[in-house]
């Protein structure tokens, strides 16, 4: 059976399933050496068109790599547990919704528990529409290992964030050793008894800054200039284009639509339309 045949299995869920602590792929060792090292989490609630196209990219251009969708607590539950078992991506789903600020934390955290138990060298959190539609996991995995940084990300310059958490890399090991989670861990723990969701305006804490608290503590004695080496396939701004993503403060509905008409999955523009935009007529 030739490549394409083999991803067509794996697309099926006839060839990808988990037996433990191993990825049935049907590649075996012959998946490269730079996917075989990589995990990504996908945090979302309920948006199945989004993580079906994310399943999608992944089978697509980066078959070996492992991945771990979390829901938090949408009613699409079944859903998405059938379309993750039919790619071979593992599928988490709390009983309760923690909301938009929480629930991106404990994505952080489930996905590094996840990557320690699955022996992952380096996890990649993704927003379910941050969309890669071209191969990425080869240049990351290069600037990784030569800059030997614990985090890779980015800055923008729009919104004037120093550290942005819609694709944040993490090396496994460096951030479990400092306990760089440990931010995340405190800050939805002091806001437990608050309902709804986390009063970012009053706490003055985003999810990136605090992500970012945690990537200073991971950094330890790694001698580069900021708390991260700078990825530059995430470009320095989220309100500019970049080459090969798609992504929501740079596209809307309808292009997330065709490129899941372009990878053949049956997906209309309205079910990638948030609450909060419109699309003219």
């Amino acid at each position: 059976m030739d490549g394409a045949g083999l991803r067509q299995k794996i697309a099926t869920g006839r060839c990808a399933k988990w037996n433990g602590d191993v990825l049935k792929t049907g590649f075996g060792n012959t998946a490269p050496h730079h996917e075989r090292v990589v995990g990504v989490v996908i945090g979302t609630y309920g948006a199945v068109p989004y993580i079906h196209l994310q399943l999608e990219s992944l089978r697509r251009f980066h078959p070996g790599v492992r991945c771990l969708v979390v829901d938090d607590g949408s009613p699409q539950r079944e859903e998405l547990e059938k379309l993750c078992d039919q790619y071979g991506a593992e599928f988490l789903w709390r009983k309760k919704r923690m909301n938009h600020a929480r629930g991106d934390m404990q994505a952080f955290m489930e996905g590094h528990a996840w990557a320690e138990r699955r022996g992952i060298a380096l996890l990649v959190k993704f927003s379910r529409r941050w969309l890669p539609i071209a191969p990425w996991v080869g240049p990351a995995v290069w600037l990784w290992q030569t800059s030997k940084a614990p985090t890779l990300c980015n800055t923008c310059s729009c919104h004037g964030f120093g550290f942005r958490s819609e694709c944040v890399a993490m090396d496994v090991d460096a951030w479990a050793k400092a306990d760089a989670l440990k931010v995340l861990r405190d800050h939805i723990e002091a806001s437990a008894h608050q309902p709804g969701d986390l009063d970012v305006g009053k706490s003055g804490m985003l999810v990136e800054h605090l992500v970012h608290i945690g990537a200073f503590h991971a950094k330890g004695s790694w001698p580069g200039p900021l708390n991260f080496e700078p990825w530059p396939w995430m470009g320095k701004s989220r309100c500019a284009p970049i080459p090969g993503v798609i992504w929501h403060e740079t596209h809307r509905a309808p292009a997330y639509a065709y490129q899941a008409a372009v990878w053949g999955l049956n997906r209309m523009v309205s079910e990638f339309i948030s609450p909060h935009e419109s699309i003219p007529q």
